[in-house]
């Protein structure tokens, strides 16, 4: 059970968490490498479709992720006999048998350079993930995070935003796979931008989140419109309400349900019949249908992508048709087009491109860094706090994982905040099993076996 009494009367404490402490500093490395991996995630509008074709902001991607991997591989060498080093390791395991699987999945591929082109890519996020639980040391570490993936997400749509209004022409977050930037990822982008920032603020009250929330939310929130993805509007407005219900003092909630009661006495008073209600109605379903009166009931076309792809997964449904490739020629006809279409569904993407082996690797990826995380919450320490904003962060991504490909997709900004937010989780869940397992080794030891300083033959960072 989650302590939720605990993670309030932390949280309204009034004491907000030491931030950018030099003495307990991630190295600055770390975050260049998420600037890189998050900003080139464009492609360029006129770039011809098909496989090989590779344009300046194609080679840029490649650049980027290379040097980020040679990188992020050499940090986590250095770390490699240390205690926290082996932990991490050691829980994210099943990521990397999973990146292995990928690997081999190449062999049967038909579009062998995609398939090891996006297992490269998921494998550099595997490593951010690493990297990030073996360097945090405490608190000041989540809040550089946070911050830093806050400010890129920023940037990110501030240049969206821009290019909308100043350069329609390149087509920023519209619905065509010739854009900038679709819309379903610009979408994703704004909700994540806003519930990290909500969570900066509620849970942890760190100073830069006040100077960032306004002008940040207001960015967020025009791109999240302009985008006009029904999924990422639903997945915001459950994340940021369970933030709030979660986080936020009782007094509080109570107040907020008392002012909405008085509104709406107020708004009867003027608007006994409803006029204005139902214009507003009327216009917020015109816009959620965007011009596609059945695209609603058919989960805008994807009930049709979804059942090509699992006919498809189950043609070869052990091994599956290679990594990021959905059939065993390289191509589906969804939509009267031809294409390595995505699954547009988390679990489905896993199944039809690595089979049920892969689907069983990514289960145990996930369950493993889950279960270490629950159960350093029986300690009560002010990382309770990280593992519940984790627990409402993963709503979202399961409700956005219903409907498109999310972490398992092509490298995009979601992911690494995914694996970023992975990261903080296991470094933080360790660190509190491994200070109780320094003095009650039988009760930390419960949910996780962790190795001693003997075993592993090197201090590292607690």
């Amino acid at each position: 059970m989650i302590d939720i009494a605990t993670t309030r009367s932390v949280a309204d404490s009034g004491t907000p968490a030491r931030e950018f402490d030099t003495r307990s500093a991630m190295p600055t490395i770390l975050f260049v490498v998420v600037w890189a991996l998050v900003l080139f995630t464009f492609s360029m509008p006129d770039r011809a479709d098909g496989v090989g074709t590779i344009d300046i902001i194609s080679k840029l991607k490649l650049a980027a992720r290379g040097v980020s991997l040679l990188i992020l591989s050499v940090m986590l060498l250095r770390q490699f006999g240390s205690l926290r080093g082996s932990a991490v390791m050691k829980t994210l395991l099943p990521f990397g048998l999973f990146v292995i699987w990928g690997m081999v999945s190449v062999a049967w591929s038909p579009l062998k350079s995609v398939s090891a082109g996006q297992i490269g890519s998921f494998a550099v996020l595997v490593l951010l993930a690493a990297n990030i639980a073996t360097y945090w040391k405490s608190n000041a570490c989540t809040s550089q995070v946070f911050f830093q993936l806050s400010l890129v997400l920023l940037f990110f749509n501030v240049g969206l935003v821009a290019v909308r209004f100043l350069f329609a022409d390149l087509g920023s977050a519209i619905r065509s796979e010739d854009a900038l930037v679709h819309s379903t990822m610009a979408g994703a982008n704004a909700s994540l931008g806003i519930i990290l920032l909500f969570g900066a603020r509620m849970v942890w009250g760190w100073r830069w989140s006040r100077v960032l929330l306004l002008p940040g939310v207001a960015v967020h929130a025009t791109q999240l419109y302009l985008a006009h993805s029904r999924t990422a509007m639903a997945a915001t407005i459950l994340a940021c309400t369970l933030l709030y219900v979660v986080f936020v003092n009782r007094q509080l909630i109570w107040a907020g349900l008392l002012l909405a009661c008085c509104a709406a006495g107020v708004y009867l008073a003027f608007d006994p019949a409803f006029e204005l209600m139902g214009s507003v109605v009327s216009s917020g379903t015109e816009y959620a249908e965007r011009d596609e009166h059945s695209s609603i009931s058919n989960f805008s076309g994807r009930s049709e992508m979804w059942e090509v792809v699992w006919q498809s997964f189950m043609t070869s449904p052990l091994i599956g048709h290679g990594y990021f490739v959905s059939s065993a020629t390289g191509e589906l006809l969804v939509w009267y087009e031809y294409g390595n279409w995505t699954a547009h569904n988390g679990a489905l993407q896993v199944l039809v491109s690595t089979g049920l082996i892969g689907g069983l690797l990514m289960l145990w990826g996930l369950g493993r860094p889950a279960r270490i995380m629950l159960a350093s919450l029986r300690q009560g320490t002010e990382t309770n706090r990280l593992i519940h904003f984790l627990l409402v962060l993963a709503t979202w991504f399961f409700v956005w994982g219903t409907m498109n490909e999310t972490f398992v997709g092509p490298l995009q900004p979601e992911s690494v905040v995914f694996f970023a937010m992975l990261g903080l989780g296991i470094g933080g869940a360790l660190s509190v099993l491994q200070s109780a397992n320094n003095k009650s080794p039988a009760a930390a030891t419960s949910y996780v076996t962790l190795p001693t300083r003997q075993e592993t033959g090197g201090l590292g960072p607690a």
